[in-house]
Formats: C-alpha cells, structure tokens, sequence
C-alpha cells in the first residue's frame, strides 16, 4: 500500500510514516502538490491514498483540493485532507472533492485544550461505516463527557470567526475608531 502525502506537511510527522507504517507494509512516498504535473506522475498504480494538509501548518501553502482530487479518483485512489489549520468552519474539503477530512478536536474546535480528539468526516455512508467499524474495534472514543467540551469549544470558534468578519468589513468600509 503506498500514500502520497504534500511534501511541506511531512517534515514533521516524515519519522513516524517512515519508522511506523513501514513495520505494517505500508510504504509512504512524498510528492510536493504544488507541481500537479509531477505530483501526478508520482501517483502509481499502488498508491491507495493521497494524504494532503491544505493550509499547512505553519507555512500555510495551499493545495488545489480540486485538481488533487481530481487526480485520486483518475487513479481509484482516496484523498484525505487534513483541515485542522483551517477548519470546517472556513474549508470545506468533501465538498472540493476530498474523500476523507480529519480534524484535531483538540487544536482549533474545541479550543480549550480540555480534551483530546481527532475527527474524521467521510464522502458517503459506506466509507464512514469502514471507519466507524476501525473506531469502535480499536476503542478510540472519546468519553462520555468530552462532545459537550468539544461543541462548547466549537461554539466559540463560531463566534470567533464572525466578530473577525465583522472587523474585517467594518476596516475595509473605511470606517475609523473615535480617537479617545
């Protein structure tokens, strides 16, 4: 099985695709998504997923989710998207086209740093039930208290995300503060 990933997101998590995945026989390859032409010609037939960061963190690069997607389903593979930096709130990947969409429940939704979570969001019924069956086998639940914390801390980045538009326009319209 081989994974493409964006080249700029592995330097960081590039030890532990090569040194864990590889114990199961999972071979990791990395392609910069930057260049669709090569990215493609990188994409062979026993790569089953393309894993992609769109924005990076901390470089925010963006990747044309579309294109990309475009690429996966041209060669049977899945594409998942990493929308942690730029959450549901501002991307929306399945609809670009993405199969999988993981999240950090523990970074920007919940906010708080009260809970550990990861999401992850399917394309369709089916995809998500081979998920759901991985989740429940493998026991990665979050506690029967942790949903509240985590919509609480959702909440709030809602909030967050409207005052900063509200601010944004209220420059853009040219309108000052009173001098005080």
């Amino acid at each position: 099985m081989k994974f493409w990933l964006l080249k700029i997101f592995m330097e960081v998590l590039s030890d532990f695709f090569t040194h864990v995945y590889e114990q199961f026989g999972i071979r990791v390859n990395y392609a910069d998504a930057g260049n669709l032409e090569q990215f493609e010609q990188a994409i062979t037939p026993g790569t089953k997923l393309i894993w992609l960061e769109s924005p990076t963190n901390p470089t925010l690069k963006i990747a044309d989710i579309p294109a990309i997607a475009k690429l996966a389903r041209q060669h049977g593979c899945l594409l998942c998207v990493d929308n942690t930096f730029a959450s549901p709130i501002s991307q929306k990947p399945i609809q670009l086209g993405a199969d999988l969409v993981v999240h950090s429940g523990t970074k920007y939704l919940a906010g708080h740093s009260d809970l550990i979570a990861g999401i992850v969001v399917a394309s369709s019924p089916e995809l998500a039930a081979k998920i759901k069956f991985i989740q429940n086998a493998s026991g990665a639940i979050l506690g029967p208290l942790m949903p509240g914390c985590l919509f609480g801390g959702y909440k709030h980045c809602l909030c967050v995300y409207a005052n900063t538009a509200k601010t944004h326009r209220f420059w853009q319209n040219g309108l000052r503060p009173m001098n005080r």
